[in-house]
C-alpha cells in the first residue's frame, strides 16, 4: 500500500463507515468518512485532488490544499451518496433529469445541490468532475490483467472540467 500511496502522492486513504449506535431509546446510524490504512486495489477507486481550474475561489483552493490528495473506493462513494440522499444514483437521476430541475426543487443551496447532482452524474458515468475546488476521477482496479503503469498513465489524461 505504501508503494501505491507514494506513486499517487496520496495524503490519505478513506472509507465510508456506517456505525449503529445505541441511544437511550433507539439505535441511531452514525455515518461518515474515516481514514484507513488500506483500501482494496481490486475495486474501482476514486482519487480526489485539488483542482487546477481557474474558477476555484481562494477559499476553495485553501480547503482543497488542506484536504490534499485522497482515495476511496467507488463503492464507498456510492454508499455515501445513498446515505446522503436516501436513494440510489439511478433513481435519483430518473427523478431529477437535469441539474436545473434538481436545483429548483432542492432543499440544498444552489452550490450544494450542484455538488449532489454532479456527484450522482459522476457515479453513473464515471467521468471526472470538480466541485468546491476538488476534482474527482475514477481509476480502474490494479490487478494481474491490468498493470499499474497503465492505470497511472490514465490518471493524468483528460481535463479537470466537470462533465456538466
Amino acid at each position: 500500500m505504501k508503494e501505491f500511496r507514494d506513486k499517487h502522492k496520496l495524503d490519505a486513504l478513506w472509507r465510508f463507515e456506517v456505525k449503529m449506535v445505541k441511544d437511550a431509546h433507539k439505535r441511531i446510524a452514525e455515518i461518515g468518512w474515516v481514514e484507513t490504512d488500506t483500501i482494496p486495489l481490486t475495486e474501482k477507486i476514486v482519487i480526489s485532488y485539488p483542482s487546477s481550474s481557474r474558477d476555484v475561489t481562494d477559499d476553495e483552493r485553501r480547503l482543497a490544499k488542506d484536504v490534499g490528495r485522497g482515495v476511496a473506493t467507488l463503492a464507498d462513494y456510492r454508499q455515501y451518496f445513498e446515505r446522503l440522499i436516501g436513494e440510489g444514483v439511478d433513481t435519483f437521476l430518473e427523478v431529477n433529469p437535469s441539474l436545473d430541475a434538481f436545483v429548483a426543487k432542492s432543499r440544498y443551496s444552489e452550490k450544494q445541490a450542484t455538488f449532489v447532482y454532479k456527484l450522482a452524474s459522476f457515479l453513473k458515468t464515471e467521468k471526472r468532475f470538480s466541485s468546491y475546488g476538488i476534482s474527482y476521477k475514477v481509476m480502474e482496479p490494479e490487478n494481474e490483467t491490468r498493470d499499474a503503469k497503465t492505470a497511472i498513465r490514465r490518471e493524468g489524461e483528460g481535463s479537470d472540467n466537470p462533465p456538466g
